[in-house]
């Protein structure tokens, strides 16, 4: 090996053995998130049963490669009816129930992986349940599927980027775009979840990698690592279909279309037979046919209602009302055709129009507003809150150094694409969804000179963490301790600092029980937290009056609902004035996610 190439070697060697540390901290500290249950859930139904009705929204084969780890495992109802019959009675009915409610794929999450024994008795939520007394080890089952996720998309977005890094730029190149990759908070806080971000990210930027070097040279490898990439795109998250605007664009910007358009035309024939054998090659989602007609009509009937000046979200009595007489759009029309016909399966039609209409309007919060149709500025600001600076700085130096090289346009288009498009939209609940942006913006930075790498130990130093990368706001923003105070949901409280939440309470056993207002969708008791379930607060589990909190006590309460986004418009600010007439004091937090409230006995005076 030349003396030269062995610094860079060593740093892409370190880099990869940092993702794989950092990530594997985030596994084994965090409880899943909120869609990691029914995404585990719905990959494990799929390939037990080979029925595809619970979670439409997504695709199957990501949450199946998930859930594959599983089959290996002692799962409940596998072999343990005998002291589980009557969960798995509630089970079962969740199961065979209306296919069209899509609300049930979360309290049949919850069942399956948190079901009590027949035998365990009664405990009340103010005492501890011993992981015994739960039929399946949650915990395994998501570490083993989240580690599969983070190798399969994590570590082969490091691949791609360094491959194409250094085909660009050298093995210097290659080591600066993977050293800053590697600590990226986006990607790390994404890939080690059992959820499709990082996934689509890794598709949608091998789809483009493979479809550049066809352009060079249309061999056989490149043409069929391109229609591999594009096709399982497909499979992993409706959003793939921003990939045709992207490589139309590409094709038509640089030499060589007819060669282009024609390996865009095999990834198109790839894809739909994809999608047919990841769903078995069947068109019925499940034993029920779904009701296409009803989701698209309203799905028009919703775009019918948005507007952009609105306050508050359409109600679904609005949506019904003019369901039944709204004018359904070419794109509807068109699904509805590609259903009546059978051409793509039922599962993967009804999602689509499930998302599309989902996606118009969606409760958002940024820097302390509220809109149910989001903000233009949303993910530009994101950008430049959850971004390490240096590594700002770098992106931002690296578009200008090198926007005039060649080969810049196969990194600059997609990213310039998919942000045009993502400000557009409505849904504005997570920096998560421009991930995909970063692994073009990072191997861009490879054109940058090897002193750039200083630009990587500075991000290292501002990122490095055990368990919080989804939390992560960086300096601009004031931290992640004040990262709340600009955005909620999964930017930062995912429902994942449960662990974090027993760790204090352990440190302080005189506040427990503590009073919870939890936003996530993991059960509190599995993690050995003694709390008492107040209104609003854990969907799940019985809830506690407000009059009945434990006064003077603590309030442990996710960030999200402390800032009322899911609350009516009229509601916001519930939580803050209940605290304030409780001489509430924050004196501490569960991670990032969670304030932890000192609640006094005293009325305030008026």
């Amino acid at each position: 090996m030349p003396r030269e190439n062995v610094v860079p070697i060593a740093i892409l060697v370190l880099s990869v053995a940092a993702f794989l540390t950092l990530g594997a901290g985030d596994i084994a500290s965090t409880s899943p998130t909120f869609d990691e249950t029914t995404h585990l859930a719905s990959g494990w139904s799929s390939l037990v049963t080979r029925d595809f009705h619970l979670n439409p929204e997504h695709p199957p084969l990501l949450k199946q490669l998930a859930a594959a780890p599983l089959l290996a495992m002692k799962v409940w109802p596998a072999g343990l009816r005998s002291d589980g019959s009557r969960a798995f009675s509630s089970l079962n009915e969740m199961w065979t129930g209306d296919p069209a409610n899509t609300n049930v794929q979360w309290f049949f999450a919850h069942r399956w992986l948190y079901a009590l024994r027949d035998s365990a008795p009664e405990r009340p939520t103010t005492e501890i349940t011993p992981r015994s007394d739960f039929l399946n080890d949650s915990e395994s089952m998501f570490r083993r599927a989240r580690a599969t996720l983070m190798l399969i998309t994590g570590l082969g977005i490091l691949i791609i980027a360094g491959l194409w890094s250094y085909e660009l730029w050298g093995l210097w190149g290659a080591a600066l775009s993977v050293a800053l990759l590697a600590i990226e908070p986006t990607l790390l806080g994404h890939s080690t979840l059992v959820t499709t971000d990082a996934g689509i990210a890794f598709f949608m930027f091998g789809s483009v990698y493979f479809f550049w070097r066809c352009k060079r040279r249309a061999s056989i490898g490149n043409v069929a690592g391109f229609a591999l990439f594009f096709a399982l795109a497909f499979v992993s998250k409706f959003s793939a279909v921003l990939l045709l605007p992207m490589l139309i664009l590409l094709a038509f910007a640089r030499g060589a279309r007819k060669r282009l358009f024609a390996t865009l035309g095999i990834g198109i024939v790839t894809a739909f037979v994809v999608i047919w054998a990841v769903y078995g090659f069947k068109f019925a989602a499940t034993t029920r046919p779904l009701p296409m007609r009803e989701i698209v009509a309203e799905w028009y009937a919703r775009a019918s209602l948005v507007s952009s000046s609105m306050t508050q979200a359409p109600s679904n009595e609005d949506v019904a009302r003019i369901r039944g007489y709204v004018r359904i759009g070419v794109p509807g029309r068109l699904l509805l055709f590609a259903h009546e016909h059978h051409l793509l399966p039922e599962a993967y039609l009804y999602g689509f129009a499930h998302v599309r209409s989902g996606a118009l309007y969606r409760d958002s919060f940024l820097d302390g507003k509220f809109s149910p149709v989001g903000f233009p500025s949303y993910f530009i600001r994101t950008f430049f809150y959850k971004t390490p600076i240096a590594a700002i700085v770098a992106i931002l130096a690296a578009i200008v150094f090198a926007v005039k090289r060649k080969g810049t346009s196969w990194l600059l288009v997609p990213v310039a694409t998919y942000l045009a498009i993502s400000i557009g939209t409505s849904l504005n609940i997570g920096h998560r969804h421009i991930l995909p942006l970063y692994p073009f913006l990072y191997v861009l930075c490879g054109a940058l000179p090897r002193r750039w790498l200083i630009a990587a130990a500075f991000s290292a130093v501002s990122v490095i963490g055990w368990g919080h990368h989804l939390s992560y706001f960086n300096e601009l923003a004031g931290g992640p301790k004040n990262g709340y105070t600009h955005l909620v949901d999964s930017n930062v409280d995912w429902g994942q600092d449960l662990p974090a939440l027993r760790a204090w309470i352990d440190a302080h056993p005189q506040t427990a029980p503590v009073n919870l207002i939890y936003f996530g969708s993991a059960d509190p008791r599995f993690y050995g937290i003694r709390f008492l379930n107040l209104e609003q607060g854990y969907y799940v589990l019985p809830e506690v009056p407000l009059a009945a909190a434990k006064i003077p006590g603590v309030l442990a309460i996710s960030v999200t609902d402390y800032q009322g986004v899911n609350l009516p418009a009229t509601q916001r600010h519930f939580w803050k004035q209940w605290l304030d007439e409780r001489h509430a004091r924050t004196i501490g937090m569960a991670g990032y996610s969670m304030l932890l409230i000192e609640l006094s006995d005293r009325a305030v005076e008026h």
